[in-house]
């Protein structure tokens, strides 16, 4: 794979190095200062775009992932929760029904013993939203690390691209005197 893409770029150094040459050779007139410098960009604008996708690109693909791993938090919260809503309904069903065949429908025991089952649920869903919470914000900061990685890979391959440009405008110059 690296090999083609040296040959890639040997021919397109080639091909630029001739095409740079048949203009500035006299088959055509000099060249003006902004003809120069659109000239250049034209040669250097492709990798810089290259560049510049690739890094959205991949930038978009870990958002995704981390958007991703966000939804399946919340989905296994959501089931939890309800297992936990079922297990206190079971339990809540379980005990009145056994308070009922002892005659203690009424009884302090049976609004105590709901009160703390309760109360367990409360502070279980408590729990499971907390972590959730925790595992969430984690992410989030994964999810804003990437972007300022993102923009910071943008920005250098900005500013190399107006180093190449300024190097390629004053080579191009110089040829031409």
């Amino acid at each position: 794979m690296a090999w083609i893409t040296q040959q890639v770029t040997d021919s397109k150094n080639v091909l630029d190095a001739a095409l740079r040459d048949t203009i500035l050779g006299g088959f055509a007139a000099n060249m003006t200062d902004d003809e120069i410098q659109k000239y250049a960009e034209a040669l250097l604008a492709p990798q810089r775009n290259a560049a510049l996708e690739a890094a959205q690109q991949g930038y978009d693909a870990t958002k995704l992932g981390y958007e991703q791993e966000m939804e399946n938090l919340a989905v296994q919260l959501a089931d939890a929760i309800g297992k936990q809503q079922q297990q206190y309904a079971q339990n809540i069903a379980g005990l009145e029904t056994s308070a009922l065949a002892r005659g203690m429908g009424r009884s302090s025991y049976l609004l105590n013993t709901e009160a703390a089952l309760g109360q367990a649920l409360a502070e279980t869903i408590k729990n499971l939203s907390n972590e959730n919470t925790r595992q969430t914000a984690q992410i989030q900061n994964k999810l804003t690390l990437a972007a300022q990685q993102n923009a910071q890979t943008q920005g250098r391959v900005n500013t190399d691209y107006a180093t190449q440009l300024a190097a390629k405008v004053q080579e191009l110059k110089q040829t031409q005197r």
